[in-house]
């Protein structure tokens, strides 16, 4: 199973967890024998799904497969993307939602913001980046971006453990799109995966070009979304191309 940033970090599980089932309900009954807490937050009382929680068993969304008892075959991939949810005042993260359009794309970031910078981030400004920088790469119709505003320990943390770098950086990207799946989900909702940010890095970074956070902030979403969709940075020219097609993303946002 695929569990989104915000459940991971909350119950300290991996990106990606394997376990033996032949239901959906059989997979998420397992990883809580492992993670206890988890089918609480994804199941009612009732057992079924939670309205807000979404899971996909491949490309196919399991509310049409017979819901949380949806068969799974050997090898299923089955993806789990909360839509929106609450946090509570024992310190569970607050996940929000803005929605941003550009031409004929839709864009809904479900936010994980800390608690630090809650007050400092302007979602629906980051919505509107994140809905120019698909419309730039031509992509329409839905898509659904999970976004982690954190600080550089956290962000070092992660980079340490997903990409083998131990220090913090600017910004992180986890795509969900597998190879060779198609960038456009024609009525459903496209799912592009994660991006992690440090307000910490952002703001030095500003202070070092110049310019406010809010707009470092927009620049490093759109080089994340750029990574989300297939784009790499590991060489000069390609570093000068991304950082290119970033910039006039936020200039399209028109902010």
């Amino acid at each position: 199973m695929h569990l989104p940033a915000a459940l991971r970090r909350l119950l300290g599980t991996a990106a990606v967890e394997r376990v033996d089932a032949d239901t959906v309900r059989e997979a998420i009954r397992a990883l809580d024998a492992r993670y206890p807490g988890l089918a609480e937050r994804l199941r009612e009382p009732s057992g079924a799904l939670r309205p807000y929680v979404n899971v996909f068993v491949e490309l196919d969304d399991v509310r049409w497969l017979g819901g949380i008892d949806a068969a799974l075959h050997d090898g299923a991939r089955v993806y789990v993307v909360p839509s929106v949810a609450g946090g509570d005042d024992e310190g569970e993260p607050d996940l929000a939602v803005a929605i941003g359009a550009r031409g004929a794309v839709r864009c809904t970031l479900v936010a994980d913001v800390a608690p630090a910078y809650a007050a400092l981030v302007d979602l629906p400004r980051l919505a509107a980046v994140a809905a120019a920088a698909l419309a730039g790469e031509r992509l329409q119709g839905e898509v659904e971006i999970s976004l982690v505003v954190t600080d550089d320990a956290t962000i070092g943390a992660l980079n340490a453990q997903y990409r083998g770098v131990d220090r913090a950086t600017d910004v992180l990207a986890f795509p969900q799109l597998l190879p060779g799946e198609p960038a456009a989900a024609p009525g459903g909702v496209l799912r592009l995966g994660d991006v992690v940010l440090s307000y910490e890095r952002a703001a030095e970074q500003a202070a070092d070009q110049g310019h406010p956070v809010s707009r470092e902030l927009d620049l490093l979403l759109a080089h994340g979304v750029l990574h989300l969709l297939g784009y790499t940075d590991d060489t000069p020219p390609e570093k000068a191309a991304m950082l290119a097609r970033g910039e006039a993303a936020v200039e399209a946002a028109d902010l």
